[in-house]
């Protein structure tokens, strides 16, 4: 069978704090399979302000290790 066509699970949670942040963890078994250890484990945070948002995510990729993503966003 060709790789996409693979079944994975995806899950995750956000906890959002006082005030203007939250907390975000998911897993992925789709990623877990390339990754030892932590492999499939994803977390990050939010903050918002002011009608601005920096989002933060990191997660295991298999051979290409750690990755991360940084985002800034705006409401106008």
């Amino acid at each position: 069978p060709h790789a996409a066509a693979r079944n994975w699970l995806g899950v995750g949670t956000e906890y959002a704090l006082p005030g203007a942040a939250a907390l975000r963890t998911g897993y992925n078994s789709g990623t877990a399979a390339e990754a030892a250890g932590l492999g499939g484990l994803e977390a990050g945070f939010g903050i918002r302000l002011k009608g601005l948002s920096i989002d933060y995510a990191m997660t295991m990729r298999g051979e290409l290790g750690q990755s991360q993503w940084l985002s800034l966003s705006g409401r106008f």
